[in-house]
């Protein structure tokens, strides 16, 4: 009789290389239905996910048929390299579980699907996961409610971001057609705005696509207009990838109204996540949520020229502040408001 090498067992010396083969094929497919079942808690929707994600479930079958045999040939052992790949996967099956039934978000595998078809791949932690879409997903929202903070924090605290910039040198400038006005608004550019406005009203969002600048010289080549404009009449101005508090007079220190604009995010994304902790569908009251700060804090977004009478007169319709010198705003730092705001944070 054949002897029985360390690393075979006796189950091993049993089973005919057929047998090794089809346990091969089959206990990969059984590795995606369980990852599937751990997702779903229910044996038909883990049945039918795979019937209706063919192409997610086969590039995992596919990994987990390919990776136990490159760790059988590094082990000499089959049982060890299915072991090997199907317990991590479970594990992370059961973590998304877990996840999602803390928070309502599951792992979001995606995050390491960069390229290719390996968003596929990921697919059986999360039904209809493709390529990111859940990361990006996350990440617009996310994006989307720090924008909110921003809108309602500028609102509330309008008068109070005029009074950081409040000096005798800058009642000369500000408002004198090189400077922003007193009045504070917020410049979102053409696209951020178009996005603003499709959550107010409940419309879908259309991207305007790339535009490029009419000269009237033909013989220049196409120039892109920038979407964002970099609004020099705006106090504060959306310039592609950041906001510029432009109220500020060139001799003055930055750190004054830097502080008062990180105190005023903490603030509002703090009552933001006191509403969300307590809810029951996060997702859903996320959207709302978002949706009536855009709407009630609509009046100080502003996308048009600063430096117009017009603008002046509008922005009393609004109910915006007009602070036009320092002997005005500065009185505005002990308002109980915004007192109450730096004891509440330790400032």
């Amino acid at each position: 009789m054949e002897p029985l090498q360390p690393h075979q067992s006796r189950w091993y010396r049993r089973t005919d290389p057929q047998g090794r083969a089809l346990l091969a094929l089959l206990l990969p497919l059984a590795g995606v239905y369980l990852c599937q079942l751990v997702t779903l808690q229910e044996p038909a929707a883990a049945w039918a996910w795979m019937g209706s994600h063919a192409g997610a479930a086969g590039y995992t079958y596919l990994v987990l048929l390919l990776a136990p045999l490159l760790v059988a040939t590094l082990t000499d052992s089959l049982l060890c390299g299915q072991l090997l790949t199907l317990l991590p996967c479970l594990l992370l099956s059961v973590a998304s579980h877990l996840k999602q039934a803390v928070n309502g978000v599951p792992l979001l595998v995606s995050d390491l699907a960069m390229a290719g078809q390996a968003g596929q791949v990921a697919g059986f932690l999360r039904p209809g996961m493709e390529l990111g879409e859940g990361t990006w997903g996350g990440i617009a929202l996310a994006a989307l409610l720090f924008l909110a903070a921003f809108v309602k924090g500028v609102d509330e605290y309008q008068d109070f971001l005029r009074a950081t910039v409040a000096f005798p040198g800058n009642d000369h400038r500000l408002g004198a057609s090189e400077a922003p006005p007193a009045v504070l608004s917020i410049f979102l550019g053409d696209e951020l705005d178009a996005i603003v406005q499709s959550i107010i009203r409940g419309t879908e969002f259309k991207e305007a696509g790339k535009r490029t600048l009419q000269i009237g010289v033909d013989a220049m080549p196409p120039i892109p207009q920038d979407n964002t404009d970099r609004n020099r009449t705006s106090p504060m101005a959306f310039t592609g990838n950041k906001f510029e508090f432009r109220m500020l007079g060139s001799s003055q220190s930055i750190s004054g109204p830097n502080i008062a604009l990180n105190t005023i995010m903490a603030e509002e994304l703090q009552q933001f996540a006191d509403q969300l902790e307590k809810s029951k569908n996060f997702q859903s009251d996320l959207e709302k949520l978002i949706k009536k700060v855009f709407t009630d804090h609509q009046r100080i977004i502003f996308n048009g020229n600063g430096y117009d009478d017009a603008w002046i007169a509008e922005a009393e319709k609004r109910g915006l502040s007009n602070l036009k010198s320092a002997a005005d705003a500065l009185p505005v730092y002990t308002a109980k408001k915004n007192v109450d705001l730096f004891v509440k944070h330790g400032i």
